[in-house]
């Protein structure tokens, strides 16, 4: 028990902007001009409405809805004037001047691309708009957002478990990594362990843990789950373990979450000492071996799975969090661009991510299966969110 209210969640309501409006004209005709323009102005399903007082640098615009007025007074001492009070229904947010990020050439760590961002402006968070060049997609794509630290595990820098060796090759995000052969154990057993070895301390909260393989060959079912602490972890669908794809090409599996729990009042959330963890592999059928390259624990604000395109792509791949879509453009610059008809939109689940004012933000791009092959020009824009005013700087 505790004093006070639980709050399941929240969220900013809808606002309402107040303005006292006076029409004076010199007849009643050159009056009803005047005020039909306002109707007109107000009955737009949305428009916007600039706010920029006297000495303020920079504006905000208000998305507002169709609203009427609540008071309108007739100034009969006058041959044409009248007083308005209008009460606009609007977002509970303005929006500033859009900013763009410079384009960043990203160069791929195996199949990941990261771009930190750590100048947002704005009073709250913001929907961005990514622009991620034209490599092509041939698998869905992982697009991760968070305001925490990621870690990315190495394999080889592991224990190793059963029939498991070091590997080298140049494919693999380090060089290195782990082979599995099922030579004299193909049931599920250890693999890997002792991955927070590498890297600690661990943020507590819900990580999303992803694990980067490749198997030998095809014609082979290989099984993989991630065990917590000696307790395996299922996977967000809820099945005991994840099957790997029936290819060849690299592939990015989806081991679950692993749930490190924090300290009360007083204690960081940064954990000196976080939970074992411990990769464990099945060959079912076949004869294909497994390499694994690294295991990645995020601590995602958002995560969206983007469905690869359909036919020829366009000039430039966009992620647009404010429509909540993904679709390619027939040009560049893609914000004087057309939706490129061939290709179409693309499909996906999960959330897109917005950006987080005062704090560094990484986006993580995964592909499902296959690497990137070269670097990539990634680029970002957004408009800045405002409770009342802009100041210049940020």
């Amino acid at each position: 028990m505790r004093d006070g209210i639980h709050v399941g969640s929240s969220s900013y309501d809808s606002r309402t902007l107040t303005m006292e409006i006076e029409c004076r004209k010199s007849t009643q005709d050159l009056a009803a001009v005047e005020m039909q323009k306002l109707w007109r102005e107000l009955d737009r399903a949305s428009n916007f409405l600039m706010y920029q007082p006297n000495g303020l640098t920079k504006p905000v615009f208000f998305r507002t809805y169709r609203s009427d007025t609540s008071q309108l007074v007739d100034v009969m001492a006058q041959a044409a004037m009248r007083t308005f009070t209008v009460e606009v229904l609007a977002e509970p947010f303005a929006l500033g001047l859009r900013e763009d990020i410079a384009a960043a050439t990203v160069a791929p760590s195996s199949t990941a691309y990261g771009v930190t961002i750590s100048t947002v402006k704005g009073d709250v968070a913001t929907p961005p708009v990514l622009f991620t060049g034209t490599t092509a997609i041939t698998s869905q794509q992982w697009l991760l957002a968070t305001t925490n630290p990621v870690r990315f595990y190495e394999a080889e820098l592991a224990v190793n478990g059963t029939d498991a060796a070091d590997v080298s090759n140049a494919e693999y995000s380090s060089g290195a990594g782990v082979s599995v052969s099922f030579a004299t154990n193909a049931a599920m057993t250890t693999r890997l362990s002792d991955f927070l070895g590498q890297q600690n301390p661990i943020t507590a909260g819900r990580h999303r843990a992803l694990a980067r393989m490749k198997l030998s060959t095809t014609g082979s079912t290989v099984r993989a789950r991630l065990l917590v602490n000696g307790t395996p972890v299922p996977t967000p669908s809820g099945a005991a373990y994840a099957t790997l794809s029936d290819t060849s090409t690299a592939q990015v599996v989806d081991l679950g979450f692993v749930h490190v729990a924090g300290g009360g009042v007083g204690f960081d959330t940064a954990l000196s000492a976080g939970p074992e963890l411990i990769i464990q592999l099945q060959r079912v059928s076949g004869t294909a071996t497994v390499v694994v390259d690294w295991l990645m624990t995020c601590l995602p604000d958002s995560t969206a799975v983007i469905n690869p395109p359909v036919g020829s792509v366009g000039a430039t791949r966009v992620i647009d969090a404010v429509q909540d879509s993904a679709y390619y453009v027939d040009s560049s610059p893609p914000f004087t661009a057309n939706v490129d008809g061939k290709t179409g939109m693309l499909g996906h689940v999960g959330g897109f991510p917005l950006l987080v004012p005062g704090k560094t933000n990484v986006l993580i791009w995964l592909l499902a299966q296959g690497a990137m092959a070269s670097t990539t020009s990634v680029s970002v824009s957004y408009w800045p969110l405002y409770v009342h005013a802009r100041p210049v700087s940020s």
